[in-house]
């Protein structure tokens, strides 16, 4: 990513229009303890630093958006808690899932604009 040069001046704000989605994506990563400005700086440069990884391995043609992302992270040492995200999914003999409704763990998505 190209960084400002020193000598160059850039603004000292960013303006972005908050909506219903913005403030709860904003209200999840608050809960780290982390203020709204922060959380907006981290958001941004993951999802260049992602975009960037990308273009730059050839995934994806320079400039072009993923229509589906997703993140993995390592889990935490919490005893009683699920190996995985998916800890919950049934058993192969169970009867199929009602895919018309959400897993109990999706969150919304957030469209990305094309």
């Amino acid at each position: 990513m190209a960084k400002a040069k020193p000598t160059e001046s850039r603004p000292k704000n960013l303006s972005v229009r908050r909506d219903e989605t913005l403030d709860q994506a904003l209200a999840v990563l608050t809960r780290t303890g982390m203020n709204e400005s922060d959380a907006v700086r981290l958001a941004v440069s993951f999802l260049a630093h992602a975009w960037g990884d990308l273009w730059d391995s050839g995934v994806l043609p320079e400039g072009v958006a993923p229509r589906v992302f997703r993140m993995q992270t390592a889990l935490q040492d919490m005893p009683g808690a699920p190996t995985s995200a998916y800890g919950a999914r049934p058993t192969p003999s169970a009867a199929p899932r009602d895919r018309s409704q959400p897993t109990p763990h999706a969150r919304p998505t957030i469209p990305i604009a094309s």
